[in-house]
């Protein structure tokens, strides 16, 4: 039918002046307001195009056409939209250029919401963004390198909207995982947006669907297609786990440079076996393995790549702490920085030689890609697409790993694995985004892990948040950022069978005033715990308990005992049910939950009311489910779980 497509139970309409969405209609409900424009289409020479630029727009049932265009005589624009289920397909079946253009990214089709819908954001492991809460204009993303961006701080190609009744989920069926952009702007007539980053010169084709489908539940119930098929769709390449997950380490995570404020001088923790007592002492508080996880301690200043080999302190000093841990049975890891090219340390002053021209990632003007990343440095962005940079990260890792560390994240700071963008004419790619940036960024992992195996090298490689679907096959162990404020565990909804996470280095402390409130970081490790992650034990001079990376050391430690034996307490429960909060599938709550609030004191003014028990439910792959309850408060606490009535002790965790 002509302007309109329907399903069994959901009618789409459209303007029929120029193809915009009109309206979604779900089981008498509107999930959608109507929005200015289907498509918008993104070129090279940074003039964008929208539907409403045509001055001709016909529909024939299956397919929209747009031609007629005031900017470009000769574009040309069909998208095929078709129902299926309660499911709308959209597709860019036909782009056809004039000569002066190249396409650089295409949004299809853009959904505006209605104006009291949560919006369930992919960005840093999931989050929802509240209406007042929501990007003004699309300024936060086109300011970013990261915001976003797809695969990177956006691992999956989803994003949705909803409200106490339901709402509408969006998502791309692109199984060869184009980059994207994943936004959601607009305090009104709020829009959501998947934008795809890929060259097109001439003529252009989308080769996968863009999925809208209204629902009723929540998120949960938002992601659970998207679920569905990434297991389904072959997108997913996974290898085993390391065997040393499978003991649940506990992560110790420390700085060897400055107390807890940048400095380029060593701490209690140089030389490095040093730390080693008070990591023993963590290990017998919690009776646990334990994986020291070591920032700051780069060859030329804190977080400085590539070149950051030998460790501030000497080789020699940092192998000794890595044998004498292995003897005892434990593990050692280091924080990388990601694969930029550091040309300044601010911390001392430092200039650093520049990298050879042709190995440059450059922009749109022909400029290469700078990054500012104050207090710590400035540094340009690599191609991947070239093959010198390529080895000289390989080799890079190989002397790092040389030193038989298990866990390098070397894709800190590269959020999720993402790759730049580049749009050099000298390089073996388009010159433009692409799928190009999946494809080097997976030949460079895959062929870190062959130098790393020949070599006889058993180190891990891991990244700072958790890894981008197209990556996860060499990303084996990430740094999940488990945010404590408007968090939902969506990464860990999708993704937690397959992947082995840690809770991260705790640097959300900021957000918590710790004086008033110092249980917050009990809140924070039993965030981690409900998403399946392992746990992170900060750690600071003396062998004190820290409130997170970046915390000053002035500030008073945290309570020594009742945190450790709490992290005991969640990290037994962690090995004794490893079907479930290792290898199990995140399942929707199967009763109601009723829990009482704790109010938080934030550190720029005001509260955070937290629920004092945690519960997530998991299902292991003989199906079977098991809920676990988490008390953090230093309070006994009161849970309705359907018809159950629990008093849980304070510091507590439960098996249901």
């Amino acid at each position: 039918m002509k302007w309109m497509r329907r399903t069994a139970q959901a009618t789409l309409t459209f303007k029929e002046n120029c193809g915009a969405i009109s309206s979604l209609c779900y089981r008498g409900h509107q999930v959608l307001q109507p929005s200015e424009t289907l498509f918008l289409l993104k070129f090279k020479n940074g003039i964008g195009v929208s539907g409403d630029d045509f001055g001709r727009c016909s529909d024939d049932g299956e397919t929209i056409s747009f031609d007629g265009c005031g900017k470009y005589p000769g574009l040309e624009v069909e998208i095929s939209v078709r129902g299926e289920g309660d499911v709308f397909h959209f597709r860019l079946r036909r782009l056809v250029m004039p000569e002066e253009l190249v396409l650089i990214g295409y949004e299809l089709p853009v959904l505006n919401i209605p104006d009291d819908f949560l919006v369930l954001d992919p960005v840093s492991d999931g989050r929802l963004i509240s209406p007042e809460k929501r990007f003004d204009t699309s300024r936060n993303y086109d300011i970013s390198e990261y915001w976003g961006h797809y695969p990177g701080l956006c691992q999956v190609q989803f994003i949705a909207a909803f409200n106490d009744y339901g709402g509408v989920r969006f998502f791309a069926k692109d199984t060869k995982c184009l980059p994207k952009r994943i936004m959601a702007y607009g305090r009104e007539n709020c829009s959501l947006h998947i934008e795809v980053n890929d060259c097109g010169m001439d003529s252009y084709q989308g080769d996968f669907d863009f999925e809208v489908s209204p629902f009723e539940g929540d998120w949960m119930e938002a992601a659970r297609p998207y679920r569905d098929w990434v297991f389904s769709s072959g997108v997913l390449k996974v290898r085993e786990r390391p065997e040393w997950v499978r003991k649940s380490p506990v992560f110790i995570t420390y700085v060897v440079r400055g107390e807890g404020s940048l400095s380029d001088e060593c701490n209690c923790f140089v030389p490095y076996i040093n730390a080693l007592p008070h990591l023993m002492k963590i290990a017998e508080e919690t009776d646990s393995v334990i994986l020291a996880m070591i920032m700051r301690w780069d060859a030329r200043g804190a977080w400085t790549p590539v070149a950051q080999w030998p460790p501030v302190g000497g080789e020699k000093s940092f192998i000794e702490l890595v044998e004498a841990l292995h003897e005892r049975g434990h593990l050692v890891g280091l924080y990388g920085s990601g694969l930029s090219w550091t040309n300044y340390v601010y911390s001392n002053g430092m200039s650093c030689p520049p990298p050879p021209n042709e190995w440059l990632a450059l922009q749109e003007d022909g400029s290469q890609r700078e990054w500012d990343f104050k207090p710590f440095r400035r540094s340009v962005s690599l191609c991947l697409s070239v093959e010198d940079v390529r080895k000289y990260i390989i080799d890079e890792v190989l002397r790092i790993a040389s030193s038989g560390i298990d866990l390098f994240q070397l894709y800190d700071q590269d959020f999720g694995g993402q790759t730049p963008h580049c749009f050099s004419c000298a390089h073996e790619h388009s010159p433009a985004p692409g799928g190009w940036q999946i494809q080097y960024g997976r030949v460079l992992q895959e062929s870190l892990m062959t130098a790393l195996r020949e070599k006889g090298l058993h180190t891990v490689l891991g990244g700072e948040s958790a890894a981008a679907e197209a990556y996860l096959n060499a990303l084996q162990v990430n740094d999940l950022r488990t945010a404590p404020i408007g968090f939902v565990p969506l990464y860990s909804y999708i993704f937690h069978e397959i992947t082995s996470d840690y809770s991260g280095n705790q640097c959300h402390y900021y957000n918590f005033d710790a004086v008033k409130r110092p249980e917050n970081l009990l809140y924070r490790i039993a965030l981690g715990f409900a998403c399946g992650a392992m746990l992170t034990v900060p750690m600071r001079k003396n062998g004190e308990i820290d409130w997170g990376a970046g915390a000053p050391w002035t500030m008073p430690a945290p309570p020594r005992t009742e945190f450790l034996a709490f992290v005991q307490k969640l990290n037994a429960m962690r090995r004794q049910y490893p079907q479930f909060l290792l290898e199990g599938r995140m399942m929707p709550l199967r009763e109601k939950l009723l829990v009482q609030k704790h109010s938080l004191f934030l550190a720029k003014g005001g509260e955070y009311q937290a629920p004092c028990v945690l519960a997530t439910n998991w299902q292991s792959a003989a199906g079977e489910q098991i809920l676990f309850l988490v008390n953090w408060t230093n309070n006994e606490a009161n849970v309705e779980y359907g018809e159950k009535h629990i008093a849980m002790p304070a510091r507590s965790v439960l098996a249901l």
